[in-house]
């Protein structure tokens, strides 16, 4: 669906899957290691309910309070905010058609910030993997033009309910 878009450029986290999925739009992708998911440390590889038994307090803070979490062995959520958003700040100072191509918590991050919620909100709307989000930024402002778009999917959408995280 996005192939017939003229990009200016593609950046993506270095993962392979973001690598890979930005490949199929543009044949250049800048990789970009703020965009990184969050590094989730022992909760890595495991389900919800894995996590919830073994760490149940953290877990009820990160549904509720995300700001608030600091994930056993791996990095604060606060620390990815400020990772994700030194980006972003560089980022839409260059005007050009941008292609992003990163993870669930980094998208949350960056359309928190577009839309002036809470960090602690990012739950209040779905994200299906592999949605367009589409953000205009004129004069420097951004402005949310479309939010999980997936109607290129049809029934390729995920259960975001067997999600991990």
């Amino acid at each position: 669906r996005l192939r017939k878009i003229p990009f200016d450029r593609a950046i993506a986290s270095p993962l392979l899957r973001t690598q890979a999925t930005a490949a199929h739009v543009c044949p250049k992708v800048e990789s970009e290691l703020r965009l990184l998911e969050t590094d989730h440390g022992e909760w890595e590889g495991k389900n919800k309910n894995e996590i919830e038994s073994i760490w149940p307090e953290t877990y009820a803070r990160w549904l509720n309070n995300p700001r608030d979490v600091t994930f056993p062995g791996g990095e604060s959520f606060l620390e990815t905010q400020s990772r994700v958003l030194d980006w972003w700040e560089e980022v839409t100072n260059d005007p050009c058609n941008l292609l992003v191509v990163a993870h669930d918590n980094i998208l949350r991050i960056i359309i928190a910030n577009v839309l002036k919620m809470d960090l602690d909100d990012i739950w209040q709307f779905r994200l299906q993997s592999a949605a367009i989000t589409t953000i205009e930024i004129k004069n420097g402002k951004p402005k949310m033009i479309c939010l999980n778009d997936i109607g290129h999917l049809t029934d390729l959408q995920a259960d975001l309910f067997l999600h991990a995280l």
